[in-house]
């Protein structure tokens, strides 16, 4: 998670992955684009799996934002108090 929150930089074409943390602590949603500019070659990883991983694919000039979640909070008993909290992981992407 070391680019979370930051800005990259990939020219049109150029191939790269995405890899969230497989470290006990949730489920991550699947990393998606927001942009055609960068689309998703292959997703892998899902409930069970906590760890999440995403190949993409520079398409064209333009920016996208890449973004997934998980919850921040254990799973509650039924009846129990729920937290709605969130972590989340977003990079922007800029082609060039």
């Amino acid at each position: 998670m070391a680019d979370n929150g930051h800005s990259v930089c990939a020219m049109v074409g150029s191939k790269f992955s995405v890899k969230l943390p497989d470290d006990g602590k949730g489920h991550w949603s699947a990393i998606v684009s927001d942009s055609d500019a960068v689309d998703v070659l292959l997703l892998t990883g899902s409930p069970p799996i906590s760890g999440t991983q995403a190949d993409f694919v520079a398409r064209h000039k333009g920016t996208a934002k890449l973004t997934a979640s998980r919850p921040v909070c254990p799973s509650t008993p039924p009846g129990g108090m729920s937290c709605k909290s969130l972590q989340s992981f977003t990079v922007t992407v800029t082609v060039q």
